[in-house]
């Protein structure tokens, strides 16, 4: 298995280029000494001998239907060897020999099957004369790659595995969102099934169509190297220019370019790429002009390395912007009772605030059991060198800090009506802001639950609980009672707000919008899941 872990990193356009020389160097160099030892053949053959050594016939029909196969078995040769075929995976048909018996009856020829009792005991003493016919059924044979064999672990030869690679890429997604980009720029498509069976292929390129076909069977890091190569055939030999070169020139330059951007993103695939080239370049197949197909590869290489980089700096950006938070932050200090204040607070003070509280508000933050918490945040609002690192993390880690006193909420949230948890006897709610509609709906879930569970009767959940409502710049604050979940009096938050006149006209009509939408997305999800399970009974 081959690992990929070689992060991103910008480079200069110099840097890249010379990067691009080295690398394509260092595989013309390794080429021109490469070699096949003998320990490597004979460790090949020894596995290919486990496989059944089928006649011109069958080979010729295998390789109709599965090209490029070379280790098959039925489906008992697998499951001797611990191997399952994958689901969904269609047999190759291969003829089999089926020898018939006869036996003389009278002067005509019957098959034996039909012998009477005396006539089978004549054929057994060799008083009647009997012949065999050759017949050939259809039988099902299946490939490597349609089994479970690389994924259970099959020993195989080192010449084999090389042409079966395996490995994690860093950023497998978005690398391959990036490659969708350079086949964009090359005017190709890349479809998400073959048009038709690839047999071994890893995959293909239609240089009339402009599609580029991976083959289903590949692993996501295979996806990643094949698309490199199917698309450097793609960029340099389209069909005006495709037949000035020849198959082992065509061949040489689009593996090179995979093997030159798979190595700039840290993407090992020496092995496969060298044994790759080597049979191109090697037992008699000529390359006219390496430095011409070289100024190709380098061409290539460059072009599709610079949209990749262009993607993963988008990317970088993307997350960096993720990362800002508002100048502006909300501290909810909570009080006794049903008592808490709500103020907006800079980032900038924020490291002074921190200070504040850890030295002279929450007494109980000395306790060792606080101590690592404690540390951990003391070390990070020390180091606040920017207000881009007062993220999700640092929020988080500040309310799991002073969960009991104080929260800090991103006032960039504050888009609807919210539900802040403050603290709860029930296991499934404690210290957490959420969607009023959505708090007030599980909390009367959790009302009903407890209120008819028999063997907990007369029990109840003490819940403290606060009520935040967005008006224009600034957040109102509303504090209700302690919400005894279970005992009847109110059947949910909404509920308790109504009956206790909380809520002003406006932030009446705000919760009930809120109510409304979600009620509404809950109707389409069901309705969604309805649909699916009609749609699945007629297929």
């Amino acid at each position: 298995m081959v690992t990929a872990r070689k992060k991103y990193t910008a480079k200069t356009a110099e840097e890249k280029q010379k990067e691009i020389e080295e690398l394509s160097e260092k595989m013309t160099n390794q080429l021109s000494s490469y070699f096949v030892s003998e320990e490597a053949l004979k460790e090949h053959l020894a596995f290919m001998s486990i496989f059944y050594n089928y006649s011109l016939r069958n080979a010729t029909l295998i390789q109709s239907q599965f090209m490029g196969a070379s280790a098959v078995g039925s489906f008992k040769f697998w499951k001797d060897k611990g191997v399952s075929v994958k689901k969904g995976e269609k047999g190759i048909k291969i003829f089999v020999p089926t020898p018939v018996t006869y036996f003389n009856r009278d002067g005509e020829w019957i098959q034996l099957q039909y012998a009477d009792p005396r006539e089978k005991i004549q054929i057994e003493n060799g008083k009647l004369e009997t012949k065999k016919k050759l017949f050939f059924d259809i039988g099902h044979v299946f490939e490597y790659t349609q089994t479970d064999a690389r994924e259970k672990g099959m020993p195989v030869s080192e010449i084999f595995g090389q042409y079966y690679q395996d490995g994690v890429i860093d950023n497998e997604d978005e690398m391959l969102v990036a490659l969708h980009k350079v086949s964009e720029n090359v005017g190709f498509e890349i479809l998400p099934i073959p048009p038709r069976e690839l047999g071994v292929a890893k995959g293909v390129a239609f240089p009339n169509e402009k599609i580029i076909a991976l083959n289903p069977r590949n692993t996501a890091y295979e996806n990643v190297t094949t698309l490199l190569h199917e698309l450097a055939h793609a960029r340099l030999h389209t069909p005006d220019v495709r037949d000035s070169f020849t198959k082992a020139e065509r061949e040489f330059q689009a593996e090179m370019v995979s093997y030159v951007v798979a190595s700039r993103y840290g993407i090992d695939t020496e092995n496969f790429s060298l044994s790759y080239l080597a049979g191109w370049t090697q037992q008699g197949k000529e390359l006219k002009d390496k430095e011409m197909l070289l100024n190709g590869v380098r061409t290539a290489a460059s072009e599709f390395i610079e949209t990749i980089d262009n993607h993963f700096s988008e990317i970088q950006r993307s997350k960096e912007n993720e990362l800002m938070q508002p100048t502006q932050l909300l501290l909810m200090e909570y009080g006794a009772l049903s008592n808490a204040s709500l103020r907006t607070i800079e980032t900038e003070d924020l490291k002074e605030i921190i200070h504040d509280i850890i030295t002279n508000k929450v007494e109980q933050l000395q306790h060792p059991a606080f101590k690592q918490e404690l540390d951990q945040l003391r070390n990070v609002s020390e180091n606040l060198l920017t207000f881009e690192q007062v993220n999700k993390d640092f929020i988080q880690l500040f309310n799991d800090t002073f969960k009991d006193n104080f929260a800090l909420i991103n006032q960039q949230e504050m888009t609807n009506p919210k539900i802040l948890i403050q603290w709860s006897e029930s296991e499934l709610m404690s210290n957490e802001l959420m969607g009023f509609a959505e708090g007030n709906d599980r909390m009367a879930k959790l009302e009903k639950e407890v209120f008819f569970d028999k063997e907990k009767a007369y029990s109840y959940l003490e819940t403290r609980y606060h009520v935040l409502i967005p008006n224009g710049d600034t957040v109102d604050l509303i504090n209700p009672d302690r919400l005894d979940i279970g005992n009847g009096e109110y059947k949910s938050p909404y509920e308790q707000l109504i009956a206790e006149n909380k809520l002003t006209d406006m932030q009446h009509h705000e919760i009930l919008r809120e109510l409304a939408l979600y009620t509404h997305e809950k109707q389409q999800a069901i309705n969604t899941k309805s649909k699916r399970k009609n749609l699945e009974y007629v297929r």
